[in-house]
């Protein structure tokens, strides 16, 4: 039982089907409505009357009826006007066959038609015939116009030709015109005498609706033949057979146009009456089966057609040869019923296709539905409607909306398959990043355990230096060199995706190319052991330095001089450089197996190796240094033959060369107080040594203790390596695993190098460096950098954010070590700098208040001795406690930091008296420590610029309280206040007078130990709050 939506289904097709039926036929209809006029009168007893018709104003008309028709009988006007031995005629209807009147198609016979008129007419009649078989001549009112072919009624002066034609007389004041039509048939089995309508009407109409219907054929056929040679051209570049079938469609469809109707391919082409039949037969033939065979392909696909299909092919093709050999007279009369089956079976084929299609569900089958409806409304226009008012002009809509609904079909299922590849590109794309991706991330996951392998392996190094164990010492230096060899592997992993998107950048540089070439060389002397090969460089000293990235050379020299090891087995490889018109040429020539012509063609390809390939590989790295090289603006380029050796070669600028422009660079200037460090090339790894420079300065805290490293990296590993490489220098190390607790430690500790590793998580190092800049200058805190390989070209990025220097993973412990002096050594710098602001800050207050300080005592001495004993006693402290704040360590007790300020009101209330009112609101046992001068240089700033600047003074408070796990220090008065813009002027700006030079130091301080300084509150008039707070485990 079929269910509801089955039956929804193809009722739906049904209904489209009958839409699509109603829309060509009314397009029919609109057509006939056209040219056919339904009032017109029709021929009677051998007279058609059309007195009283407007000619003028109207369309031609049909000489359809009953014509007067004399059977084998060759007659004129004249003859059957004066009726000598000529019987009456008999009637017969036009168009049609003389078959009843003569019994047979083949014959002879005389047709007459009087045709009344009464209207004045200011052109001559035209009458149009569109074909009589199988020759006609044509007389009216006694007078021969046209002679179609050869009539007659004997046979042997008979030659037949049948092509539509227009006859034109002008009737004058004639109210008759009687029409004589002598036609003779000895070919045309199927058809004779007047077989299509005639159409009569003014010379002008009849001329316009022939041009009209040759220009809609003529339009149809160059469409057919346009899309023909479209199809062609896709079929050359495509190769699909379907293209084909549908290019021999359009032939055929055109042909059929141009050889039906108005028989417009004889103006083209010389032919005659027979072959004309005959082309026309052939070209519907093989239309139907070109698109029985299209169809065929809609539902099949590209499979291999059946028996049935194969089977009608071959009765068609043996019908095809039976018209071109036979006489048309014999195909017409004992094999026209093959021509209908041959021709009919193919539609109902068709539907079947259509039928078992929409079965099937499949998409699309709507726009052959409208090929199908279209066929079925031609059939209907040509068996129904034309074949009783034949000669209508053509009428292309059926014919056309099959084809377009074949095209339409085909051009959905062509952009839907096209859509379709395109999806299957895009995931195939996405494949190929998610196996990139998975690549890198396999190579990360690898080179990590590698590089701690090389890490220990490097510091094993250190310990066998001085050892007699000569086969240790080896054994480790093979370690490190095969490590290395393995690393550079995975960086060809690492780079091949980043060559693809072009995202490498090259750090240019200064380079000498016969130190490269001999690292790669003792690089890979292992792979030469044992091995009757010899490597030779020929390199002279006059070669000049080149212009390259040291990395991406070694990588490219590594890859090519691996390659000639790889496929040599035996004689030599030779590595040449020599200068010419400011280029170097590079050249590595091998004795190898060699390549043939198509492993040339694809060697450079990724993940491609030669066929003849001894070893395994992963096939990237040709084509990566190729990448490398034309990064350099060169190219890397080969020259081989089988059995004989290969040699590749590229060039690069030299450093003289001034014209020479990098294609890509990574260029950065360095903020100020980051110091300019030689970096080392990659062959040093197996060069160096670690060993204590004897001669660098031992470095320390302006304190005297040692210099605080904080190590952030989630691996062990590296905690553990650094740690091992800095253990002989005289650091106080602490290795965190998470930024939160570094950012911890650095709130709460004074440090003086950070090392933070970039791969980490959740937040990575170069993060961390942003976090840390928020409340660290470059200066205060120097940050140095771990950094993969792979991370090496986004170094720029977080040198912007403020990192100071860098070190590449697996760590080399000289170079760390080295890189760690000079960053902390920077610190150090900066330090006692800000130290010396300190004590240049107290040396700046000492002269004016001193002044001021005698002034007081020896004034007093005249008038109050115990007053003057207590200033003097107050001035003594104070000149103590600043001495020995200068010499002090970082941190110091409260009470002494208030020592020195109640030193300093003591002197300054008895100065100015009721002006200064001091309040003191200090909780009760709270004690910390904080830095030298933290409250003393606020106080002053509040005395002298907040309220002794105004002739009233006003009021001090000096407020100490405990937040939380925080001291809180305000220092309050009510004196002149400031705006915003003073404010901001006072903590960024370094002042040419004395004002807020203790504020910005106090400040630069306090952020630089806790992260956070003063905060200022002040209004114009009203007075000013500074505030700031000390951690209580601090």
């Amino acid at each position: 039982m079929m269910n509801r939506e089955s039956a929804k289904y193809y009722m739906r097709y049904v209904v489209l089907i009958l839409i699509f039926l109603l829309l060509l036929i009314s397009l029919q209809r609109l057509w006939q409505t056209r040219f056919i006029s339904p009032e017109q009168s029709r021929a009677e007893q051998g007279v058609i009357d059309f007195r009283g018709w407007d000619f003028n104003n109207s369309h031609s008309l049909l000489l359809d009826g009953e014509w007067e028709f004399f059977p084998n009988k060759w007659l004129t006007l004249n003859d059957i006007q004066n009726g000598t031995d000529i019987n009456p005629g008999q009637t017969i209807q036009v168009p049609g066959n003389w078959e009843q009147e003569i019994g047979s198609s083949f014959g002879y016979g005389t047709y007459m038609l009087r045709i009344l008129i009464d209207q004045p007419l200011e052109q001559p009649y035209s009458f149009w015939f569109h074909q009589i078989q199988a020759a006609s001549e044509v007389e009216i009112n006694g007078k021969t116009l046209y002679t179609m072919g050869q009539p007659s009624a004997i046979k042997e002066h008979y030659k037949p030709e049948s092509v539509p034609f227009t006859v034109s007389y002008d009737a004058l004041n004639e109210h008759e015109l009687i029409v004589v039509i002598r036609a003779a048939n000895m070919d045309h089995g199927s058809k004779s005498g007047i077989s299509y309508s005639i159409r009569f009407g003014a010379e002008d109409s009849i001329d316009r609706e022939r041009r009209y219907s040759i220009g809609l054929q003529f339009g149809t056929i160059v469409i057919f033949m346009l899309h023909a040679v479209y199809s062609a051209i896709l079929f050359v570049m495509s190769r699909q057979k379907t293209l084909l079938v549908f290019m021999f469609l359009l032939l055929c469809t055109a042909l059929s146009v141009a050889a039906d109707n108005d028989v417009i391919l004889s103006s083209w082409v010389p032919i005659n009456y027979t072959w004309g039949i005959k082309i026309k037969l052939l070209s519907y033939l093989w239309l139907v089966f070109a698109s029985l065979l299209l169809t065929y392909r809609f539902n099949n696909g590209s499979k291999p057609a059946g028996k049935p299909l194969r089977l009608y092919l071959l009765v068609l093709s043996v019908y095809s040869l039976y018209i071109l050999a036979f006489p048309i007279k014999d195909v017409l009369l004992y094999a026209h019923w093959i021509f209908g089956v041959l021709y009919n079976l193919p539609a109902v084929w068709m539907f079947v296709l259509y039928a078992k299609m929409i079965y099937q569900r499949k998409k699309d089958t709507g726009f052959l539905l409208f090929s199908a409806s279209a066929i079925i409304s031609g059939v209907i226009w040509g068996a129904l409607v034309n074949n009783g008012e034949k000669n209508l002009p053509f009428y292309p809509g059926d014919i056309l909306a099959s084809i377009i609904g074949f095209t339409a079909y085909w051009l959905k299922q062509f952009f839907r398959k096209s859509n379709e590849n395109l999806e299957l590109t895009l995931q195939l794309m996405e494949d190929n990043r998610q196996k990139d991706q998975f690549l890198v991330q396999t190579s990360q996951v690898l080179k990590q355990p590698l590089d701690h392998i090389l890490q220990i392996a490097r510091s094993q190094t250190v310990l066998v230096e001085h050892s007699t164990d000569s086969s240790a010492k080896a054994n480790i230096g093979l370690l490190v060199l095969i490590g290395n060899r393995m690393s550079l592997l995975l960086d060809d992993l690492l780079d091949a995706p980043l060559l693809a998107e072009q995202d490498i950048q090259l750090q240019y540089k200064k380079l000498d190319l016969r130190k490269t070439v001999l690292d790669v060389i003792d690089m890979l002397r292992y792979l030469v052991e044992g091995k009757p090969l010899n490597i030779r460089v020929h390199i002279s000293e006059a070669v000049p330095y080149v212009y390259a990235d040291e990395k991406r050379l070694f990588q490219i020299m590594y890859n090519l001089m691996h390659n000639a090891i790889k496929y040599t087995e035996q004689g030599d490889i030779t590595v040449e450089a020599f200068s010419a018109g400011g280029m170097v040429k590079v050249s590595i020539t091998d004795t190898g197996i060699g390549m043939d012509k198509a492993t040339l063609a694809r060697i450079f390809q990724p993940y491609e190796q030669g066929s003849q390939s001894t070893e395994g590989g992963i096939g990237l790295g040709l084509s990566i240094s190729r990448r490398l090289v034309q990064l350099h603006q060169s190219d890397l380029a080969v020259h081989s033959k089988l059995n004989e050796g290969s040699t590749f070669y590229f060039t690069l600028p030299t450093v003289s060369n001034t014209g020479y422009k990098p294609g890509k660079t990574a260029a950065y200037n360095a903020p100020e107080a980051i110091l300019p460090i030689d970096r080392r090339g990659p062959s040093e790894d197996k060069k160096q040594t670690v060993k204590k420079d004897t001669n660098a300065p031992l470095l320390h805290d302006h304190d005297g203790s040692s210099p605080r490293i904080l190590i952030i990296t989630d691996d062990p590993v590296n905690q553990k390596v650094v740690a091992n490489i800095l253990a002989e220098e005289n650091y106080r190390m602490t290795a965190v695993s998470s930024v939160h607790e570094a950012l911890a430690l650095l709130r709460s500790l004074s440090w003086d190098l950070l090392i933070a590793d970039v791969k980490m998580s959740p937040i990575p190092g170069d993060n961390l460096t942003s976090l840390v800049r928020q409340h660290f200058n470059v200066t205060e805190l120097p940050i140095l950098l771990l950094i993969s390989n792979m991370a090496l070209d986004g170094a720029y990025k977080q040198f912007l954010q403020g990192a100071n220097d860098y070190v590449i993973k697996p760590i080399e412990g000289l170079e760390l070590k080295y890189r760690v002096q000079t960053l902390i050594a920077l610190k150090q710098s900066i330090d006692q700098s800000l130290h010396m602001e300190t004590a240049y800050l107290q040396a700046q207050i000492k002269p004016h208040f001193l002044f001021n300080a005698i002034n007081s005592i020896m004034a007093l001495s005249e008038f109050d001795m115990e007053q003057m004993r207590k200033v003097a006693g107050a001035f003594s402290d104070y000149l103590r406690y600043s001495v020995d704040f200068i010499n002090s360590s970082q941190l110091v007790d409260l009470q002494s930091e208030l020592s020195l300020v109640k030193a300093y009101l003591f002197i300054e209330k008895v100065r100015f008296e009721d002006r200064l009112t001091v309040i003191w609101d200090i909780a009760p046992e709270l004690q910390f420590m904080l830095p030298p001068l933290s409250v003393q240089p606020l106080v002053e700033n509040a005395v002298r610029h907040g309220l002794l600047s105004r002739a009233r003074g006003g009021e001090l408070v000096i407020r100490i309280s405990q937040e939380e796990t925080a001291a809180c220090i305000e220092i309050i008065d009510n004196g002149k206040g400031m705006t915003e813009a003073e404010i901001e002027t006072i903590l960024s700006h370094p002042q040419d007078g004395n004002g807020g030079i203790g504020l910005r130091n106090t400040n630069r301080r306090l952020f630089q130990r806790y992260g956070h300084g003063l905060r200022i509150q002040s209004e114009p008039g009203e007075g000013t709050k500074v505030s700031f707070s000390i951690p209580l485990n601090a």
